[in-house]
């Protein structure tokens, strides 16, 4: 039920943002929104606190936008702070950043390696390859996990594409003990 309800919001948003030619800019703000309330667990309690009145989470939220009143997605979020859904606001902006990503036609791409990819070489490499796959248009990250021994793991949006040493192990022991 949650994330109908996150994506009506979301949804409606991107419209309205299309509409009012903000969508960039909404974008750009919803970034930062969902990066504050994911990585600041003071943030994210002093909205959902049940304690602290709406009015002060409005001014809270005001004070990230640095009080700009036209701006869309302070006011979806004074909507939803008047409305008490305090528990759907980062869900909703997520899913806004998901429904503009699908409108401008980006990719979420995750790498996973064994390794740091420091070399800008093999960085560019990977790049490249996964640019000439998919589109020019994504948003590529790296992260690293000496679990999968070696190799690399690809999650485009909701697929997963594993060429890991570890996948392979396990696709060997499975054969082995059948």
């Amino acid at each position: 039920m949650k994330s109908i309800i996150a994506n009506r919001y979301a949804n409606s948003l991107l419209k309205l943002a299309i509409e009012e030619d903000k969508l960039h800019q909404t974008h750009q703000k919803a970034i930062i929104l969902y990066d504050l309330l994911s990585n600041n667990f003071s943030l994210k309690k002093a909205i959902t606190n049940p304690y602290i009145g709406v009015y002060k989470k409005i001014d809270i939220i005001k004070s990230i936008f640095y009080y700009k009143n036209n701006c869309l997605i302070l006011n979806l979020i004074k909507f939803m702070l008047l409305k008490h859904r305090y528990e759907y606001i980062a869900m909703t902006i997520k899913k806004f950043i998901i429904a503009y990503n699908n409108y401008k036609g980006i990719k979420n791409i995750n790498c996973t390696l064994s390794f740091n990819i420091s070399y800008q070489k093999n960085y560019n490499k990977i790049y490249s390859l996964i640019n000439s796959k998919f589109s020019q248009k994504n948003n590529l990250t790296f992260k690293i996990d000496n679990n999968i021994i070696g190799g690399i793991i690809i999650d485009i949006d909701n697929k997963r594409y594993d060429f890991s040493i570890k996948k392979q192990f396990d696709i060997i022991e499975s054969l082995i003990k059948k």
